[in-house]
This record gives structure tokens, sequence and C-alpha cells, in this order.
């Protein structure tokens, strides 16, 4: 076997300053993820479930109304299937940008916890 080569089924060793520089930059991505992921979670706690209810009752929103903001996260996790079909369907994605942000925009206006008018005055 001529120098250099590596036998059949090894691998080749890490250089250890790529080692040391990759673990520092995995442990910083792990705790941007932690913070990022401890964030989510208070918002999905205060956007969500009674809290949003709560805020609809106190907003004086009828039955309908609350039916319908708890079907909202229900929606949009059905409509991703058609969506990303359409997405490579279509192939066009400045479109579909612009499109999926006035959606965006449209039903957030149109909850309670949402930025915009809000539904009740």
């Amino acid at each position: 076997m001529r120098p250099g080569l590596l036998a059949p089924g090894t691998l080749a060793p890490a250089a250890p300053s790529a080692t040391s520089a990759s673990r520092h930059d995995r442990r910083r991505s792990l705790w941007a993820n932690i913070a990022e992921g401890a964030v989510a979670e208070v918002f999905v706690a205060c956007a969500t479930g009674a809290v949003v209810t709560g805020w609809a009752l106190h907003l004086g929103a009828d039955a309908t109304t609350i039916g319908a903001l708890g079907a909202i996260p229900v929606a949009s996790q059905i409509m991703n299937l058609p969506a990303g079909w359409w997405t490579s369907r279509v192939d066009r994605r400045r479109h579909t940008r612009i499109s999926g942000v006035s959606v965006s925009m449209v039903t957030s206006s149109a909850t309670p916890s949402g930025g915009g008018s809000g539904i009740v005055e």
C-alpha cells in the first residue's frame, strides 16, 4: 500500500483545530436553539388555548368566533400539504412569498392576538 492512502474500511483522522472550532460552533448553535425554543414556548402559551379564549370572551366574542379562533391552528396545519404541492407546482418563489405574506397578514389581523385592527373594538 502506498503512503498516504487509507486502508479499506478506515476513516481519515480529523484535524484537531477543526474539531475544537466546530465543537464551539455547535455549542453556540445549541444555546441559540434553546433560547429560540424557550421564546417560542412562551409565545405559544400566551397566544393560544385558554388565554385567547379568555381574551375573546372578555372582548364579548360569541361562540362562533371562539370556534373559529380554535380552528385557525388546525386549518393552517391542514393547508401545509396543498401549499407545498402548489409551491412545487408553480415554482415562482416571488409570487409564493407575496401570497404567503398576504395570507399571514389577513389571518393575523383577523384574530384578537394579531396585529392590525383586530375583530372587536
